[in-house]
């Protein structure tokens, strides 16, 4: 998401949607910023009550219009007070965010989201223990640039499971996915990214051979109701 404060405070998504009404302390704590412009980069965030990100229940509240609970995660500036500040390098643009966030007296609902320094697999190995999406990784003395750009990676946390299929119908293009789980199966939703005709013959013929078959997938944790987020076939698995 993108902060703009120019008299008014304005919370745009991706998509350009403002959505600074839907997040009530993260307008007000944004209003109280002592600058007279700004255009911060960050994230919108709430957290369960393990106090790890829950990215399901910040987009179900702001799908409803209201998400009080929601905090952003600053971690850029782009603009302060008619300065474009993008063509300075990011440790600078970070250093200008962190003092700005301090003279407003560290708002609760605008987090300085700290750097991270360690080994890169051991740091990705600890976000994706924790839940979490994945992390970022950016060239401290890069200039913003918007849009995919060398000076940045999005690491994204994956994991890969067995799972049966319960239902596969000739021309469709997904599988309905199942694991077993206190002695029965239990649905984890559907799979269509990556099956391709070779897969789905491959499918077929395990099922007209064994009755059943089995499938790896590659996904990026689970909803609150236990189905596979962003799920893609890897191939038929050993039965």
């Amino acid at each position: 998401m993108q902060a703009h404060v120019n008299g008014a405070v304005r919370l745009f998504t991706k998509s350009g949607l403002d959505w600074a009404d839907r997040a009530p302390k993260i307008r007000s704590a944004l209003e109280r910023l002592p600058v007279e412009a700004a255009v911060i980069d960050a994230e919108a965030v709430m957290v369960g009550e393990d106090g790890i990100s829950d990215f399901f229940a910040l987009h179900s509240a702001l799908a409803k219009k209201r998400a009080p609970q929601a905090f952003l995660y600053a971690f850029d500036l782009l603009h302060l007070d008619g300065q474009d500040l993008r063509e300075l390098p990011l440790d600078e643009r970070r250093l200008l965010l962190e003092d700005l966030l301090l003279r407003a007296g560290e708002p609760e609902a605008i987090r300085f989201s700290e750097n991270v320094e360690g080994a890169p697999a051991d740091i990705v190995a600890a976000a994706c223990r924790m839940g979490l999406e994945g992390v970022v990784a950016k060239r401290q003395d890069a200039p913003y640039r918007s849009g995919p750009s060398k000076s940045w990676l999005k690491v994204k946390c994956t994991q890969v499971g067995t799972f049966g299929v319960t239902a596969y119908l000739p021309g469709s293009r997904s599988l309905d996915l199942a694991e077993l789980k206190d002695g029965g199966l239990v649905s984890v939703g559907s799979v269509g990214a990556g099956l391709s005709e070779r897969a789905a013959d491959a499918i077929r013929a395990r099922i007209a051979a064994e009755g059943f078959a089995l499938v790896e997938v590659e996904y990026r944790g689970r909803t609150p109701l236990g189905n596979l987020r962003h799920p893609a076939l890897k191939g038929v698995a050993s039965g």
